[in-house]
């Protein structure tokens, strides 16, 4: 009986078939659920010493033996604490160390930290999950296919997964009078609210001492139990940033929920609707509007009923579609100067065209706006955000430019400035998130003119500079104002492409 169902509960588990059964078996014993999930079990610390891992060829041979072994001990103490910040922050400091290890300097290039691929169910069914260790042995093994087989038909659906959770932490409570976590897969909000690119570092946590941020993440991932709790710090932690500036910043989560947008500061319904509600109002509505989600018609009946209550003119209840789409604007800034062969310049727009693939459908009228400028010696709009293109018109438009190229010099600060002057013009309206990704080689006919150029760039528009071909990493550094994040340096059309998915990441 027991290899039975542990060779159904490994299907389940790593497959999608989805196990029926009419007669529940009795309450599993932990020592085979250890051994079923024991192998599913990704341990990122061991590859500092795997050899082909990207991490020992550009470091880890110049460590000895013993130092590796206390990089492994490190990494896995971090782990055990399951907070992803920490573990993000032992790779930056790695990587610090090894380039000055190296003696490269500047020309060192940093390992991309390992990973392992992850699916949300499969966190759930690990032996070290809190749903395994304190629920499981209270459920039959049927009860716990039946929990995994859920699983996997909402993985896919952050707003089901995210009531599938808050079922399954009531169910397990009511069994053990337990709250348990239930583990996140790809994303930490703790850790998304501390990273240097964050609306509250950018406006608020500079201002603050690494061991007051310290102190902050200890309290963010203690409060994390409950969304109630969360929230509640989030809401001291913005009291205590209007204290010092003034201003609020735009809260991080994983996934978008609509309900979660009622409280984003940034959000129109937020100022006219919400603001000046009692913290208890505003857990009655977050509760009110989560319970509905699981029922279109509920839902719907719920926004209509918060917009009626609300009594302002002009509000729309927050739709996450909306703030991935319709208030977006992307402008690529292309080097075509004569330093850019025909090959390059072709890599470049292969690399737009893959990028706006990416965004599917929601490129065009009252969606996504994208602008297309290229530059040498003078700067030109070749497709403007006023034109509201959509996929055709943009791909339309490359071919057009690869059929009859200019060349020069290359004048980056020309580029940018033209791109700040559409965007200017043609994307506006409150709540527009604006991004100009710079294509170039990196080596400027004028460093002043770019250095003036970048200067003069509104502070709402993210400048994301991408080279290769011998490009001058200061140089993307500054384009980028000095956000090391938005800098990428590229040697191959292969690393060129797999920015993609950090750039749709990046930009919604």
């Amino acid at each position: 009986m027991k290899l039975l169902v542990m060779l159904a509960l490994i299907g389940l588990i790593i497959s999608d078939v989805v196990i029926s059964t009419d007669v529940c078996p009795p309450k599993p014993s932990m020592s085979v659920l250890n051994t079923i999930t024991s192998n599913i079990d990704c341990d990122i610390c061991s590859q500092i010493k795997i050899e082909d891992s990207d991490f020992y060829s550009k470091c880890g041979t110049l460590l000895s033996e013993m130092i590796l072994d206390k990089l492994v001990d490190d990494c896995n103490r971090i782990l055990e604490t399951g907070k992803k910040a920490q573990i993000q922050w032992f790779w930056d400091d790695l990587n610090l160390a090894c380039k000055s290890k190296s003696g490269l300097g500047s020309a060192y290039v940093k390992f991309d930290p390992p990973t392992c691929e992850c699916d949300p169910c499969v966190e759930l069914a690990k032996a070290s999950s809190q749903f395994m260790q304190l629920c499981a042995p209270e459920l039959t093994e049927c009860e716990i296919c039946e929990i995994l087989c859920k699983c996997r038909q909402v993985k896919n659906d952050y707003e089901q997964l995210w009531l599938f959770y808050q079922d399954l932490k009531e169910q397990c409570f009511d069994l053990t009078a337990e709250n348990i976590t239930i583990p996140l897969c790809d994303c930490d909000v703790c850790w998304l609210l501390f990273q240097e690119k964050s609306d509250f570092m950018k406006n608020c946590g500079y201002l603050m001492s690494d061991a007051m941020l310290m102190k902050l993440m200890e309290t963010c991932y203690d409060n994390m139990d409950t969304l109630d709790n969360f929230m509640k710090f989030l809401d001291d932690l913005e009291s205590v940033c209007y204290t010092k500036v003034n201003g609020y910043f735009k809260k991080e989560w994983c996934h978008c929920l609509d309900c979660l947008l009622l409280e984003d500061p940034k959000e129109p319904i937020w100022e006219k609707c919400v603001q000046d509600l009692s913290d208890e109002q505003k857990k009655q509505n977050r509760e009110d509007c989560l319970d509905t989600m699981d029922n279109e018609d509920d839902f719907e009946q719920f926004k209509e009923d918060f917009v009626d209550s609300c009594s302002a003119d002009g509000v729309t209840f927050p739709d996450c579609d909306g703030c991935t789409r319709q208030d977006l604007c992307v402008v690529f800034v292309v080097d075509s100067s004569g330093s850019i062969n025909d090959t390059e310049l072709q890599m470049e727009f292969d690399f737009v065209k893959n990028v706006i693939q990416a965004f599917g459908d929601n490129i065009g009228p009252d969606k996504t706006q994208i602008g297309i400028i290229i530059f040498s010696n003078e700067a030109h709009i070749k497709l403007s955000l006023c034109e509201n293109a959509d996929q055709n018109k943009v791909v339309d438009t490359i071919d057009e430019i690869l059929q009859n190229r200019i060349s020069g010099g290359t004048f980056i600060g020309k580029g940018i400035d033209k791109m700040v002057a559409d965007t200017s013009d043609c994307c506006t309206g409150e709540n527009k998130h604006k991004y100009a990704i710079v294509l170039t080689d990196g080596v400027p006919s004028f460093a002043d003119d770019t250095q003036g150029a970048v200067d003069d760039t509104p502070d709402d528009i993210t400048l994301i500079a991408i080279g290769y071909a011998g490009s001058n990493i200061n140089t993307l550094t500054m384009i980028a104002k000095n956000d090391l994040g938005n800098a990428h340096l590229v040697d191959t059309v292969e690393e060129l492409d797999s920015l993609i998915d950090e750039l749709k990441s990046e930009i919604g």
